[in-house]
């Protein structure tokens, strides 16, 4: 859901928690992750400049190219004037792939999809999903603009569904027990009737 992409489509309520996340090799140094998943290495000595950027200079990392992981990684590169370098990639897998040979010290793209891929690789073992959201953009269903009906509809159903007693099974099923965020997430999402 981006304001942007409103100009084009409507968005239901929120259908799942998302954002920009990445994913790193299991071989990628301890100091990278820390600085990536916490925003700064564990106190470990870094002698020159501040520890995180110490840690980020002179790094490829990818991102899903057009996306807005893709807008996030060039705006935090420039922002930070880090010497790193942004190498855009047109697929998932091709960005895992980038993780696992070492041209990329990580991939950002949606944290829900890295999570697919990753699983879904057959190195899915040498791969880390981080445990952090970048940046913060939820999934919705993209009901056609202006249809108010059909909003109101998918919105209706969706709302009833996550307030039921049934959906945290019907979410374990699929995604596997949710923790108290995600339960959080789905009680503040559904609408009151």
């Amino acid at each position: 859901m981006t304001l942007t992409r409103r100009q084009e489509v409507s968005f239901s309520i929120p259908i799942f928690p998302s954002g920009t996340g990445a994913v790193v090799s299991t071989s990628a140094p301890i100091a990278l992750r820390e600085v990536l998943e916490y925003g700064q290495p564990a106190s470990r000595p870094i002698w020159r400049g501040s520890p995180a950027r110490t840690v980020l200079e002179h790094k490829t990392f990818s991102s899903i190219a057009g996306t807005s992981s893709d807008r996030w990684l060039t705006e935090r590169i420039k922002t930070f004037q880090l010497s790193a370098t942004s190498v855009p990639v047109g697929s998932y897998q091709e960005g895992i792939q980038r993780v696992l040979d070492g041209s990329s010290a990580a991939v950002f793209g949606d944290i829900s999809l890295l999570m697919d891929a990753a699983a879904r690789s057959d190195a899915s073992g040498n791969l880390i999903v981080l445990n952090r959201y970048f940046a913060y953009q939820p999934l919705a269903l993209t009901p056609a603009r202006n249809d108010e009906e059909s909003r109101l509809v998918v919105d209706r159903v969706l709302s009833q569904s996550y307030a039921s007693a049934e959906f945290r099974e019907f979410f374990t099923t699929w995604f596997g027990p949710p923790d108290e965020t995600i339960v959080t997430f789905f009680r503040q999402t559904a609408l009151p009737q």
